[in-house]
C-alpha cells in the first residue's frame, strides 16, 4: 500500500511506503550552536546555516524543543528502493538526509519528516517513508525519552531521474518558522566534493 500526493502507485503487498510530496550559510565547527540566536536561545526564523551548524528550534504548538544539526544529504542507489520492491526505483534517484537529533523538551515522539524539507533547485523532493528493514537509511521516530540524547536520524526522499541534486535543506513548523514568511531555518548542502 501507498500513500502519496499526486499518485498512487500499486506495491507488493508486504511492503507499506509512503510518499509524500514536500515543500517545505556560515560556517563553524560542526555541531556548535547557530550564530544567530535570540535570549531564547531559539535559532532565529529565517536563519541560514551551513551543514554541520546546528539550530535549536520548537516543533509545532510548542510541543517541545530540539537541537537538529544537519550532517549530509547523500545520494543513493536506485537498486536500494528495488530491493525493497518500489516499482518506481527506475525512475527516481533516493537521497538519505543524516541529521544529528537532540530533544531538548517535550514529552511526545515526533517524526523528522513533518518538520524537514529537502529542495534541489528550488524544487522539493519527496518524503520516502519504508516501514520495513531499510539498511541504507532506516527512519525512526525520535522517541519521548530521547530528551537529553543526541542521535544521528536518516531520513529517505527522492527525486526524479534527471532533476536537480539536494542543495538546501530546511526546518518549517506551523507557528514561528514558516516557509511563507521566509521563517524556515535553511541548511544550504555543498555539491558533492566539496565542504
Amino acid at each position: 500500500m501507498t500513500a502519496t500526493r499526486g499518485r498512487r502507485a500499486a506495491l507488493v503487498p508486504t511492503l507499506l511506503l509512503a510518499v509524500v510530496g514536500l515543500a517545505a550559510c556560515s560556517g563553524d565547527e560542526p555541531g556548535e550552536t547557530s550564530p544567530s540566536t535570540g535570549a531564547d536561545g531559539l535559532t532565529a526564523p529565517g536563519t541560514a546555516l551551513d551543514v554541520g551548524e546546528t539550530a535549536r528550534v520548537t516543533r509545532n504548538d510548542a510541543s517541545g524543543t530540539v537541537e537538529l544539526t544537519v550532517l549530509d544529504v547523500e545520494e543513493g542507489d536506485p537498486a536500494d528502493l528495488a530491493a525493497i520492491g518500489f516499482e518506481r526505483a527506475d525512475e527516481v534517484t533516493p537521497y538519505y538526509l543524516h541529521v544529528d537529533v537532540e530533544p531538548v523538551s517535550g514529552s511526545s515522539e515526533f517524526g523528522l519528516d513533518e518538520y524537514l524539507n529537502v529542495r534541489g533547485g528550488g524544487e522539493p523532493l519527496d518524503h520516502l517513508t519504508v516501514l520495513e528493514p531499510f539498511t541504507p537509511c532506516q527512519e525512526v521516530a525520535v522517541a519521548a525519552d530521547d530528551l537529553g540524547e543526541k542521535r544521528e536520524h536518516c531520513v529517505v526522499y527522492v527525486a526524479e531521474n534527471g532533476a536537480p541534486r539536494p542543495d538546501r535543506v530546511y526546518f518549517v513548523n506551523s507557528d514561528d518558522y514558516d516557509a511563507v514568511d521566509d521563517g524556515a531555518v535553511e541548511w544550504e548542502i555543498p555539491p558533492p566534493g566539496r565542504t
